[in-house]
């Protein structure tokens, strides 16, 4: 039933629309029965929802597939929020070769026979900021001398250590290739973002745009056309207010952005590597009609690293994060960067990204290295899943007027209620930042 899911993996048993934003008692409960389902003398862990982006109760995609190719980017809740990510390769003759590393196709790409092969998933490792697949080439493709390997990082700085890196509304695309049939070759990666990201219901209306940041970065922007910020609560609800923003850097021989039809900016990417150069003018328009989005490229730089590569970045600028009794609290990040705000925070992002990868890899292995030595690897990757879906539930905000961070914990499906530790309590943290903390003894 699942043409794509070429490499499956056991299952452990939930049910997969619980396993985005967690309370605490649901993941200790997970845990166990995780830990039941997977005593076996070879281990192997597939969760039941594949976090891609966690970091915010409200920005959250996961993929409840198989692979990463075997399903829709999905909410939390399992509702639709397409991402999609594609690579196009030049074979030894010219030609060119595109091929799936995200999300599966949709309706109308099966009826017009548009959607490019899916790449096989040799592997995914869930860590504690990062979810990482490794993927090769379909056979049709190894057939025409394309043998490379693709590696496609999802990275959420969840640094518990430094809260200015961790309260920033951001996270990482970041897409390697290796091998020979690749050192030479041309190769472009493609993110597209469905402005689903940015509603709650398909009817409301978005606007866009494009920002530039410097010579060689710009950011394009997509939300809600109404802006009801922080005004609708009930369960099972979506964010309909702020801006979601996908920033790449390169000039326009090595980068392209597009905000606008979706389907448009797919078809232009599989047959030229590039974007529209006209832009998408019809709006406002519902998200639901002819499906606007954000779309990028950036060519693939062959080798592995930081600095190799591809990167892209996805950001969340919520205007005001939490109603607070009748006072909009705004997001942590915004005290850092006052005065340029997500444009300054943007720059600030794409220029520490070597910097972010390392400390990221190198916190990650520490704590799965004490994890392992506690429980055990099923122990540790139960661990390290725990961990990005606890932090996926809390929101860290400025209080202007006690001028002191507070951090709110967000339950699952509950009309959008949400428990406040003050400030002060920070140095008294939940258990999820205990073992990297500073403040902890």
């Amino acid at each position: 039933a699942r043409p794509w899911a070429e490499a499956t993996t056991s299952r452990v048993p939930s049910d997969p629309s619980t396993m985005g934003v967690a309370s605490p008692w649901r993941v200790v409960v997970w845990i166990v029965l995780s830990a039941r389902a997977m005593a076996s003398d070879s281990f192997s862990f597939r969760p039941p929802s594949i976090p891609i982006i966690t970091g915010d109760p409200y920005l959250q995609a996961h993929m409840m597939g198989d692979t990463a190719t075997s399903d829709v980017v999905r909410f939390w809740d399992k509702r639709e929020r397409e991402m999609s990510g594609m690579v196009r390769v030049r074979l030894s003759g010219g030609e060119y070769y595109t091929m799936r590393f995200l999300g599966a196709c949709t309706a109308e790409e099966n009826l017009t026979n548009e959607c490019p092969p899916a790449m096989v998933q040799t592997s995914v490792e869930v860590l504690p900021t990062s979810t990482v697949f490794v993927m090769v080439p379909p056979s049709s493709a190894v057939a025409e001398g394309l043998d490379f390997e693709l590696r496609v990082s999802f990275v959420s700085p969840l640094l518990t250590d430094d809260l200015e890196v961790m309260a920033r509304p951001l996270h990482y695309v970041h897409i390697e290739s290796t091998g020979a049939a690749v050192e030479e070759a041309e190769m472009t990666a493609y993110l597209g973002l469905s402005g689903m990201f940015t509603v709650d219901k398909g009817h409301e209306n978005v606007t866009w745009g494009i920002d530039i940041l410097s010579s060689d970065q710009s950011t394009i922007w997509m939300g809600s056309e109404e802006q009801n910020v922080v005004g609708q609560s009930g369960d099972k609800m979506a964010i309909n207010w702020g801006y979601l923003y996908l920033a790449v850097w390169g000039d326009g021989s090595e980068a392209s952005r597009y905000p606008g039809d979706l389907a448009v900016a797919k078809r232009k990417f599989i047959s030229d590597g590039t974007l529209p150069l006209e832009a998408d003018r019809w709006q406002p328009r519902a998200v639901n009609e002819q499906h606007p989005g954000l779309s990028a490229t950036r060519k693939v730089e062959a080798g592995s690293g930081p600095t190799r590569g591809a990167t892209f970045i996805l950001a969340y600028d919520e205007v005001a994060a939490v109603d607070y009794f009748g006072s909009k609290l705004r997001g942590l990040w915004t005290q850092y960067f006052k005065d340029g705000g997500m444009a300054d925070m943007l720059v600030a992002a794409r220029n520490e990204w070597p910097k972010i990868a390392t400390r990221c890899e190198q916190h990650d292995t520490e704590l799965r290295a004490n994890l392992t030595a506690v429980g055990g690897d099923e122990y540790a990757a139960i661990g390290s899943l725990a961990y990005r879906q606890t932090l996926s539930a809390l929101k860290l905000v400025w209080n202007e007027e006690k001028q002191e961070e507070w951090l709110f914990v967000k339950e699952i499906s509950t009309n959008g209620d949400m428990q406040v530790l003050p400030g002060p309590s920070l140095s008294s943290l939940p258990p999820p930042f205990l073992p990297s903390t500073k403040t902890s003894s």
